[in-house]
């Protein structure tokens, strides 16, 4: 490696920014971030995603050996997010389920993803004021407060972080004459990113885009340098392609629907760019009438095209362009590239993908206040200009604060996506279980209601539906629902336990004996064991139903109910000491027996 002469420092130094306000421009850019996000501290748990990633996930409880073993060889929801695991395991290291916690967690990350995106632009265009408007964009747009407001998006905000954190030591690399150390550098925080979000396996693309923007010559060294790059990404590929079985092509949607449908949610996100209005957590796909969606998304490559056209006359130069637009698609067009049910559109899905667009947006602010506007009405266009960046910044902050309110509980969300987005299934199906939590049972039964209407074969707005006629003691509706719910997806252990309990209800035990072995087969853990166990005590099958709420007790050591019946199981098989020993623990852990239940004698 060739040394620095005198004379190769001075050229450098001459393209190195000189920095000075800028510092304190970023630290004022990150003091209104803490600012306008401060009320996201005092949310809670969200209870779609949150309760599976942290509030009832028990390998979050120690961080040991087994647990990191567990977070990098099986999936959350069907996503692969090990490095998201470590860091809620952390967390509750400090707050347990303390939501305070993992909300100042998600505000610290994405402190320093704005702080990333900043050096990060610094180094691609060495022009400090287009590395500040980027990284203002990315601090206070109202598009963001899904990903940092929510708990579960852990995986989401760590990815960007790690990706800037990428992008930054490939710059470093580039600008110290290709020192391999950052070049591992960029490697081993592409290889975290990807431990994050699958998603980030675009990175050894986005790379070229940053060889293009600082005029690297196609070489040996070029492609060379990416092998390590583009293995990763395969590895996570195909990681993400065997542990997604959740995706699901929706048949209503022939193939040139779907690119309507592409053309739609790209043109939509450019909308939302300049006016985030009417944001919501999830948006409803599309109604097709007859053989045809609604005219608007055919008009949607219209669209693009038009905003096209405005770029090229707003004269934003061709690399920005390139690397701008590049960098967008690259990061978004993975998420639309199947139709998931709560994919479409997404706010989260551009969290990382609009620095790209924030990039041209920069250089158009560049390009109109260097321009020369010394005649006429258009010397004080730059006035107009910077008062109307001063009034966006301004609206978009007021909207993120504002935004972080809508999450602060699951209620408070549901109920702002159904104002906004009325035809989504599965958000009357969540905001119905909240309703069940608070015994509103008969509210929780018109949103189960809504929501088929909307999706007749929503599998999990019929279980949940099922259940509330069973706590209705309306056994004949639930088990319709169940039925049906099994028959649209038959792998949920839940369905058949609480099957096997509404046959019960019915006398039908054989017909129960059979859901719970069907339960206990999908899940050997599952709480069927509990109910196949009282199930055979009915029956008098006292050594079965023991050997049954042994082990869910092994696994659930303070299963209240289990221990009472367990406890009238043995008093059966003559072990009064163990019976009466069983049924006291329970009453210590607060059970209340039922009214069929019979209730010993015991010292």
């Amino acid at each position: 490696m060739p040394k620095d002469t005198t004379a190769n420092k001075r050229a450098k130094a001459k393209t190195q920014p000189k920095l000075g306000w800028e510092i304190w421009a970023l630290v004022g850019i990150l003091c209104l971030t803490v600012l306008i996000y401060s009320n996201s501290l005092a949310n809670g748990f969200i209870y779609f995603d949150d309760p599976e990633s942290v509030v009832n996930n028990p390998f979050i409880r120690e961080i040991s050996l087994a647990n990191l073993v567990h977070y990098f060889t099986t999936p959350v929801q069907y996503m692969y997010m090990p490095l998201a695991l470590i860091s809620y395991a952390v967390d509750y290291q400090f707050g347990q389920v303390d939501p305070f916690i993992y909300h100042l967690d998600n505000l610290i990350i994405h402190l320093v993803c704005v702080a990333l995106t900043f050096w990060v632009f610094l180094l691609l265009t060495k022009k400090p004021r287009m590395a500040l408007f980027v990284s203002l964009l990315f601090a206070i747009h109202p598009i963001n407060v899904d990903s940092v407001a929510w708990v579960a998006t852990r995986a989401n905000i760590l990815a960007t972080l790690f990706f800037l954190g990428a992008l930054l030591c490939y710059s470093v690399y580039i600008e110290k004459n290709y020192q391999l150390r950052y070049l591992a550098l960029a490697c081993l925080s592409f290889l975290l990113a990807a431990c994050a979000k699958s998603s980030t396996v675009v990175l050894p693309l986005t790379l070229f885009l940053w060889d293009y923007f600082l005029g690297r010559q196609w070489s040996k060294r070029l492609l060379l340098e990416k092998i390590p790059f583009f293995l990763i990404a395969l590895v996570f590929g195909i990681i993400t392609l065997t542990m997604r079985v959740d995706v699901a092509q929706s048949s209503q949607y022939n193939i040139f629907d779907r690119i309507f449908i592409f053309f739609y949610a790209m043109a939509d996100y450019f909308i939302r760019l300049l006016l985030p209005l009417q944001l919501s957590m999830s948006y409803a796909y599309p109604v097709k009438n007859g053989p045809w969606l609604p005219v608007q998304f055919y008009l949607a490559p219209i669209i693009l095209a038009l905003i096209g056209w405005g770029l090229y006359k707003l004269k934003v130069s061709k690399k920005v362009l390139i690397v701008g637009l590049g960098f967008f698609f690259l990061s978004v067009t993975l998420t639309q590239s199947v139709l998931l049910i709560d994919n479409f559109m997404a706010n989260r899905y551009v969290h990382l993908s609009y620095i790209g667009l924030y990039f041209i947006l920069a250089e158009i602010n560049e390009n109109i206040l260097n321009a020369s506007l010394n005649e006429g009405w258009q010397s004080n266009l730059r006035t107009v200009w910077k008062a109307t960046l001063v009034v966006f910044a301004i609206g978009f902050a007021i909207l993120t604060f504002s935004r972080n309110y809508i999450w602060y509980d699951s209620m408070s969300l549901f109920n702002d996506v159904i104002a906004k987005q009325p035809g989504i299934a599965w958000v009357y199906g969540s905001r119905a279980v909240m309703k069940m939590g608070e015994d509103d049972l008969e509210g929780a039964r018109r949103d189960f209601d809504e929501s088929l209407k909307i999706d007749p074969n929503y599998a999990f707005s019929l279980y949940y539906r099922g259940v509330v006629h069973y706590r209705t003691q309306n056994y004949q509706a639930a088990l319709t629902d169940l039925n049906n719910a099994i028959r649209n997806d038959p792998k949920v252990p839940g369905t058949f336990r609480d099957r096997g309990k509404v046959k019960i209800a019915l006398h039908d035990n054989a017909g129960a004996l059979e859901d719970f072995n069907q339960a206990i087969k999908l899940n050997p853990h599952s709480d069927a064991l509990y109910w196949r166990g009282v199930l055979k005590y009915n029956l008098g099958d006292y050594q079965g139903a023991l050997a049954d709420l042994n082990t869910i007790i092994s696994v659930v050591p303070n299963y209240d109910a289990a221990f009472y019946t367990r406890g009238l199981v043995k008093l059966k098989l003559n072990d009064q000491t163990g019976g009466c020993a069983d049924v006291t623990k329970a009453l210590a852990f607060g059970y209340q027996p039922t009214a069929d239940q019979a209730v010993p004698s015991c010292p």
